[in-house]
């Protein structure tokens, strides 16, 4: 027997009860596209270099406020 409610899927099988939850993965990576002037993104490289990141961790970073 299953029993579906949101996303859960309860099993009975042999008085063991096992239990399923379809849990979004949060830190999935996806790939954006952005559109920024030339001198930015260098002055960004610059910064990220500098911090020992790359490109993508520096601009998460900032953009969430961390120190870089």
């Amino acid at each position: 027997m299953c029993i579906y409610a949101h996303y859960t899927c309860i099993r009975i099988e042999e008085s063991v009860a096992v239990l399923l939850v379809d849990v979004k993965d949060a830190n999935k990576v996806v790939r954006v596209n952005i559109t920024v002037a030339q001198s930015d993104l260098e002055a960004i490289d610059l910064a990220a270099a500098a911090a020992g990141m790359k490109r993508s961790a520096f601009l998460v970073q900032a953009g969430l406020g961390h120190s870089v």
